[in-house]
């Protein structure tokens, strides 16, 4: 299976409906019947996709979108019987990103999470970025150089991931620092430092220059 997706249904019938519908686009289900046992299950795996009914024991659907979205990036698909508009509209603007009404034909079931499965390859794309022999997945926060791992601190690999999103393009030691530390105070030195260092480890892996200074602005990957 090539995704993996929480439903935190109570009704046992319609959380089997869902994962056979879901199995048919090579999504693995895990099944939790109450908003605790799935923010539990949350709590031990990585989920791409959170199918989730409103009318639950415990907390409600409500309550577990807000927790959801401090806790995984997963996209969330609300299942439920109520079709009033507002009801849509409020769990939308809360951080569902779809609204499937109960009951429901799988034709439609099946387009909708269709739809949410591509964007969530769209964002699986752009966590994915490449220059030359270097790679760098900002998922995993991992880089590799021809498909060796490199192991850099926090601080190098947000620089890195900097750099590689726009090659060639100069970025100032202000816009760095600003990455790193959020707000610049005009140290240059804690910027220079970490360049340094990332140098130092690429050199391990390549005689190439992947970071230029650029003389009275700050540093560019090439």
């Amino acid at each position: 299976m090539k995704y993996n997706a929480l439903i935190i249904e109570d009704d046992i019938e319609i959380a089997h409906i869902i994962s056979l519908n879901l199995a048919h686009m090579e999504t693995q289900s895990t099944l939790a019947y109450t908003g605790d046992e799935g923010l539990s299950k949350l709590e031990k795996d990585t989920f791409d996709l959170v199918i989730l009914d409103l009318m639950l024991p415990g907390k409600s659907g409500d309550e577990i979108i807000k927790e959801l979205k401090n806790k995984t990036e997963a996209k969330i698909v609300v299942v439920s019987a109520k079709s009033e508009v507002n009801d849509k509209v409020n769990l939308l603007l809360s951080g569902a990103d779809d609204y499937i009404i109960k009951p429901f034909a799988k034709e439609e079931f099946r387009a909708r999470i269709q739809v949410q499965l591509r964007n969530l390859n769209k964002r699986i794309t752009n966590q994915k970025l490449k220059w030359k022999a270097l790679e760098l997945d900002k998922s995993k926060r991992s880089v590799t150089f021809n498909q060796t791992q490199i192991a850099l601190t926090n601080t190098e690999f947000d620089i890195l991931a900097l750099l590689i999103a726009s090659p060639e393009t100069p970025f100032t030691k202000r816009q760095i620092y600003e990455v790193i530390q959020g707000v610049y105070l005009g140290d240059d030195n804690t910027v220079n430092v970490h360049v340094s260092n990332l140098r130092k480890k690429l050199a391990q892996h390549t005689t190439d220059t992947y970071i230029k200074t650029v003389w009275g602005i700050g540093f560019m990957l090439v």
